[in-house]
């Protein structure tokens, strides 16, 4: 995904201008598109789906999404719904003749059951509104990506998040007004700026 991202931003950056704003359908559009997640998710763990699946690709669901499956389904199913963020950390998924504590690899669904679909349109939208043009955009797109396949809700995330703001800071950045104060020292004084400090020389 770093390397899909690295790609697409060379190659924009021949084509889009830094200074590109994004509007406010932008924000609404990816809110919408990744609030929608823990519902497809939910679609995606019934036993018709998995069918399905397992016959077009012939490959079994829980052993495609890495076991993810198993903590998801008991995220879901599990009573301690949206009791604030950081009650649900990890889960208890059946294993064998016991069990076994997994965290539950997607943090879009985690603040969903968390803080319920208010607080994640919440999330999403005070998020993507920080993005001014279209390379910070990108990278909050990225982070949500990350976040809907992940979990950097937690110990050990300290170093991606700080690169995602540092990098939102620094193409939300806008050199220009630096640029045009700069170019006020470099502009010649007024004609009668000019004359009255002629005079005054004179006088002395």
């Amino acid at each position: 995904m770093c390397l899909v991202y690295l790609i697409l931003f060379t190659i924009l950056n021949y084509f889009i201008p830094k200074a590109k704003c994004v509007t406010k359908k932008y924000y609404i559009t990816i809110t919408v598109l990744f609030a929608l997640i823990p519902s497809l998710i939910q679609l995606m763990m019934t036993e018709a789906f998995s069918t399905w699946f397992n016959e077009t690709f012939g490959i079994d669901l829980v052993d495609f999404m890495q076991f993810r499956f198993q903590s998801i389904t008991t995220a879901f199913q599990s009573d301690i719904a949206s009791q604030g963020l950081g009650s649900f950390l990890y889960v208890d998924v059946p294993w064998y003749d016991g069990f076994v504590h997994m965290n539950i690899h997607n943090d879009i669904v985690r603040i969903y059951l968390e803080l319920s679909i208010v607080g994640l349109v919440v999330f999403l939208y005070g998020f993507s509104s920080i993005a001014k043009n279209v390379y910070s955009f990108l990278v909050i797109v990225y982070m949500f990506i990350e976040l809907a396949v992940s979990h950097f809700l937690g110990n050990g995330s300290i170093p991606f998040w700080v690169l995602v703001y540092a990098l939102i800071f620094f193409f939300n950045y806008d050199d220009t007004k630096y640029k045009s104060i700069k170019t006020l020292d470099t502009i010649d004084p007024p004609l009668s700026l000019s004359l009255y400090r002629t005079e005054d020389n004179d006088f002395e």
